[in-house]
């Protein structure tokens, strides 16, 4: 179960690694003209938008809970 829940970890954040390079592509992509898209980039990635963050936090809480779970497990 060990293993299992080490794989789990690192695929999940691959996964959300991948999400999140789609979003900068995608800012990318839909802008009109390269500086457009470096604005939208940097709007998204922004230190205030809070939003950004709680997703992304919203996205790694299962890999983030099953650590947990796998340091719990491990402890006993």
């Amino acid at each position: 179960m060990d293993k299992l829940l080490t794989w789990f970890i690192a695929v999940w954040f691959v996964l959300v690694g991948i999400v999140n390079l789609a979003v900068v592509v995608g800012c990318f992509a839909l802008a009109p003209s390269f500086w457009a898209g470096v604005a939208s980039w940097q709007h998204v990635y922004s230190p205030y938008t809070i939003s950004t963050y709680l997703i992304n936090l919203a996205l790694l809480s299962p890999a983030i809970g099953a650590k947990l779970w796998r340091d719990r497990r491990r402890a006993r």
